[in-house]
Formats: structure tokens, C-alpha cells, sequence
């Protein structure tokens, strides 16, 4: 069999097990981030606005539809679901499957470009079915909001992949280099996690170079151009955002505690896949050094030494030790993020991870082998075949539990039934759905669970909100009051309580919640309007064309404010 047979055979196989693994995803449903991102955004609808993607907050994500903040830079994300919903519409199954083809073709990337640089095609192979199958990567693949991910690995792979087969080693700039450093930039405007590239390409350079080509400047003539690129992507980030990170607040001390069991946790996931979740413990308070700690320090320092010892026995295999540590890098805070540890942060640092498994997979055959050749085929390939077959069985039935948000929270409920966050999800997501008694149900395990005084205040916020649409204002002014009390600062209670005293003639009552809401929130249009439409009422028009001018200013795209300011002033 040639060599060409032999790759479209490996395709084939790869389609179809992926198709197997993930076929139960193409009939999920939009979930949690999607609603506001895909299918209630409006502004994915026309593509005439992609554009915006690039530079409008507004365009990636409407204020109409909030619920999420703005701080993250992704317009290719943005691109993929205007040109997807331009294309098929919003069918939630169409959007999935992109998603396993993107996740499809990244495998087969994978193997390409492991199959380039290490010419071993075993390994490449089954580096590129443990990417495929694995069911860590079922969050990535299945949650539509994640799309990013699998865009951003897809552009860095191929930009590597035009580096390797360029000529700028041999100190040379050609068409190869610009169309990889395309795809890097690409990579960039899809998700961030892509900035590792550069580290990435010196990495290679000293664990894949010979001794006189892994100098500092060799490296540096090799490199110099995606260190620019990254660092123009940076700027252009910060001006958009007008930060450079997420805020979040926890000690230097505190924070090497967390990742050092989040590190360990990671490597668990990636051995022995079980109870995998959307929604990980992590505790970030409170900290104290503890027994698990002992286990989390020995793992880490097991991991350095294995990984010190490849690089001296063998570089090409620690450059994959490595790269998954700096793979780890943008997920584990040393720049802030929102969340500690999440099982898609792992779809970068897979690549490596799963790459030198499968080595010890091979290393375990060819040591066998080379002593029992057929005891290495009578139990090996058994042993093997049967990881393979649950990895693909694990994937499967972790993407029946993505099926919709109920199947998917109340499996997490199965986890961690102390989680008063899930019982408040679960009570929401029926809340939306009009089922008002569930929802109470759920909302009130919740305030019987562990709950952070912010989360308690969302469950009574939401029980408010019961109380309103079934038309029980006074009960739901008592439960907005309570949420004010767990959390003062929380502004939509305030806006509900002066939403409701406006329908009841109450117009003096209402203004001052309004201005709460303002207070807190002085940049969110719906605030800015009620508080103008409250002064306009109470026959301040002068106070009410100054909030709703300003609520036009923070979203232009209301034509009810601008109609009503064009018949009254």
C-alpha cells in the first residue's frame, strides 16, 4: 500500500469514528452562552455587518441580548456563526456539525504535521485518534460557544505547518511564511490561546535543530515576525476592549494553590477520563495547605523530572512535555481569567499531551515486541483495542448528556448535589421556558445549597421574577428587596422594583430605583431608558431627554426611544 493509500485510508477511519463518537451532538440543542451569542443575536443575521466583529463590542455582542460581558476579543468566532446562519439559518444541528468537521479536520492536521515532523506514522496516528476520540474534548466540540477553540487550533496548526515548509530557517522570506503568518493572525482573531505559536516555534527550534541551527540567533531570524505579529494582536485587543485582562481577584499564594491542583486534575482528566463537568469545583477561599497537597507537589515534581529526563535522552519527545506546559499558560491565570480550571481549556494542550501518550503506548509495544512479539500482539493489542473502544463509548455518552441544558445540569446535580449554583441554573432554565412551578422548585433547593451571597441574590432576583410574570407584584417586591440585601450592588433588582412600581402608577416610588440601577450600571441602555421614560412620566424632560439620549448613545439600535423622542421633543 502507498503512501497516499495508506493517509486516505487513515482519513476514512478517522471520519468515521469521529462520526460515531460525536453522532449523538448533531441532535443537541443550543445551550447557556449560545442563546445570546447564536441564536437570539441578531446581528449574526446579516452579513454585512462582519466588519463590526472587528471593532464593535456592540456587534459581537448586542446589548438586546446580554447576560454576557464583553471581554474577550474573537471576531472570527463572530464571522463563522454570521457566515453559518447565513448558510443554513439557526438549526442548532447544522452548527454542530461544523463543529465535529472543524474538530474532524484538526485531527487530521494533527496527523499530518506530527506524521512531517517526526516521520512516524504510527505514533502520528495515534496521537491524532486520541485527539478525535477523547471525551475531555466534548465541551470544546459540542458547546457551540466553543467554536473558537476549534477555529483557533485549525488556523495554528496550518500556520505551523506552512512554517515548518518555509524557507525562513534558511534565512529566506517567502510566500510560505506570509500565508503561516496569515493564519497565525487568524488564529489570534479567533481565540487568544493561539499566542503560544511563537514559544511554540522556539520550542521546535531547540528540541528539532541541529546544535549550530538552535543558536539565539538562528531562533531569533526564525521567529522575530509572530513575536510581532502577537504583540500587534495585543494592542489591538487592549484599544478594542480597553483592558488587557479579565479582573479577578485572588493572592499570588492562593492562586499557585489552585493551579497546582488544577494542573494535577488536568493530567487526571486526560489518564482516566471519569465524572467529567461543565461545572468543576474549584475552591478559590480559604485556602490551607492540606494532605491532597503532598499528592499535588509530587505530581508536579514527578513531571518535571520525567520532563528534564526527556530532554536529555530525548529531545523531540519533551518538546511535547513541554509545549503542554506552555499549551497550560493562557488558561492558568497568570494573566487573569473568569474561570479557574474548564475541560475545553485543554483542547490546545492536548495536542502535546496526547502525543506523548501515544509514545508510551509505542514504547510499551516495541519493549514487548522486541521480547514476545506475539504476547505483545496476544495481550496488547486487546488492552489497546479496548481503551479505544471506550474512549469512543465515553464520547458518545457524555454527548447524550449535552443533549439540552436540563439533561446536561441535572447530571451535574448528580455530581455535585451541594451545588446550590446548579439547583438556580436548573430553576432558570425552567423560569424560561414558562414553567413557573419547577422553577420555584429549583430556586428554592438552591437557597438550601451552598450559595456565594451573589448567587443568593440571584435566586431571589429570579423568584421576583416569578412573582412578577404571574402578576404577584407585592410578593415579588419582597423578593427583590432580599436580593438587594445579599448583594447591594447587584443592579437589576433595583431596575424590577421600579419596572413594577411604573405599571402600578407608583411613578415617585419608581424613579429612585431607577436611579439605583443607573448609579450602578451607568453605561446599560435599558437603565438609561426607564430612568428617562420615569423623569419624562413624572414631567422632567429635561432629565429625561439627557438618559435617553445616553441610552441611544450606549445602543443605537432602538427605534422605540427614538420614535418616542422625535413625537415628544
Amino acid at each position: 500500500m502507498t503512501s497516499r493509500q495508506t493517509n486516505i485510508l487513515i482519513i476514512c477511519f478517522f471520519t468515521l469514528i469521529t462520526v460515531l463518537a460525536y453522532f449523538p451532538s448533531f441532535s443537541s440543542d443550543f445551550l447557556f452562552d449560545d442563546h445570546p451569542l447564536i441564536e437570539k443575536n441578531t446581528v449574526i443575521e446579516n452579513l454585512k455587518n462582519v466588519p463590526l466583529f472587528f471593532t464593535s463590542k456592540e456587534a459581537r455582542i448586542p446589548w438586546t441580548h446580554g447576560g454576557l460581558q464583553d471581554d474577550t476579543y474573537r471576531p472570527l468566532q463572530s464571522t463563522s456563526y454570521a457566515l453559518s446562519a447565513h448558510i443554513w439559518g439557526k438549526t442548532p444541528m447544522y452548527f454542530h456539525i461544523e463543529n465535529v468537521l472543524l474538530h474532524l479536520i484538526n485531527g487530521i492536521l494533527i496527523y499530518f504535521l506530527l506524521n512531517h515532523i517526526l516521520r512516524r506514522r504510527g505514533l502520528s496516528f495515534l496521537s491524532g485518534l486520541f485527539f478525535l476520540i477523547h471525551p475531555v474534548q466534548v465541551e470544546a466540540v459540542t458547546y457551540l460557544s466553543e467554536r473558537a477553540s476549534l477555529l483557533s487550533l485549525f488556523f495554528f496548526l496550518l500556520s505551523f505547518l506552512f512554517f515548518l515548509n518555509s524557507d525562513i530557517r534558511k534565512g529566506k522570506f517567502d510566500f510560505k511564511l506570509l500565508i503561516s503568518l496569515f493564519f497565525f493572525s487568524a488564529g489570534l482573531l479567533s481565540k487568544e490561546t493561539a499566542i503560544i505559536l511563537p514559544a511554540i516555534i522556539v520550542l521546535y527550534m531547540i528540541c528539532f535543530s541541529e546544535r549550530e541551527e538552535a543558536t539565539f540567533p538562528k531562533i531569533f531570524s526564525s521567529c522575530w515576525y509572530y513575536f510581532l505579529v502577537a504583540v500587534v494582536y495585543l494592542v489591538v485587543r487592549t484599544l478594542n476592549l480597553g483592558q488587557f485582562a479579565q479582573q479577578v481577584s485572588v493572592g499570588k499564594g492562593d492562586l499557585f494553590l489552585i493551579m497546582a491542583g488544577v494542573f494535577c486534575r488536568y493530567l487526571r482528566l486526560f489518564i482516566y477520563p471519569a465524572n467529567l463537568t461543565f461545572f468543576p469545583e474549584v475552591n478559590a477561599k480559604g485556602l490551607v495547605l492540606s494532605d491532597i497537597y503532598i499528592i499535588y507537589f509530587a505530581v508536579i515534581i514527578g513531571f518535571t523530572f520525567l520532563t528534564i529526563y526527556m530532554f536529555k535522552k530525548n529531545k523531540k519527545v519533551s518538546f511535547f512535555l513541554l509545549g503542554y506546559l506552555i499549551a497550560l499558560l493562557p488558561v492558568s491565570n497568570i494573566i487573569p481569567i473568569k474561570a479557574y480550571m474548564q475541560e475545553r481549556f485543554l483542547y490546545f494542550p492536548s495536542v502535546f499531551i496526547f502525543t506523548f501518550l501515544a509514545y508510551v503506548f509505542i514504547l510499551v509495544w516495541q519493549g514487548l515486541s522486541k521480547i514476545k512479539p506475539l504476547l505483545a500482539r496476544i495481550i496488547l493489542l486487546p488492552v489497546y483495542s479496548t481503551i479505544i473502544g471506550v474512549l469512543v463509548f465515553s464520547t458518545y455518552s457524555r454527548n447524550l448528556e449535552w443533549k439540552d441544558e436540563i439533561t446536561l445540569v441535572e447530571r451535574e446535580i448528580e455530581l455535585h448535589p451541594d451545588n446550590g449554583r446548579l439547583y438556580f441554573d436548573l430553576g432558570h432554565i425552567y423560569f424560561q421556558k414558562k414553567e413557573y412551578e419547577k422553577s420555584q422548585e429549583y430556586l428554592e433547593k438552591a437557597l438550601s445549597a451552598n450559595l456565594s451571597n451573589t448567587n443568593r441574590a440571584l435566586v431571589y432576583d429570579r423568584l421576583g421574577n416569578i412573582g412578577y410574570e404571574t402578576r404577584n407584584f407585592n410578593k415579588a417586591i419582597g423578593y427583590y428587596l432580599k436580593a438587594i440585601e445579599w448583594a447591594p450592588d447587584y443592579p437589576y433588582p433595583y431596575n424590577s422594583i421600579g419596572h413594577i412600581y411604573s405599571q402600578m402608577g407608583q411613578l415617585g416610588k419608581a424613579k429612585p430605583y431607577f436611579e439605583k440601577a443607573v448609579e450602578i450600571r451607568p453605561d446599560y441602555p435599558m437603565y438609561l431608558r426607564n430612568l428617562g421614560f420615569s423623569y419624562f412620566a413624572l414631567g422632567n424632560k429635561r432629565e429625561a431627554l439627557k438618559f435617553l439620549k445616553r441610552s441611544l448613545e450606549m445602543n443605537p439600535n432602538q427605534p422605540r426611544v427614538k420614535q418616542f423622542i422625535s413625537q415628544n421633543f
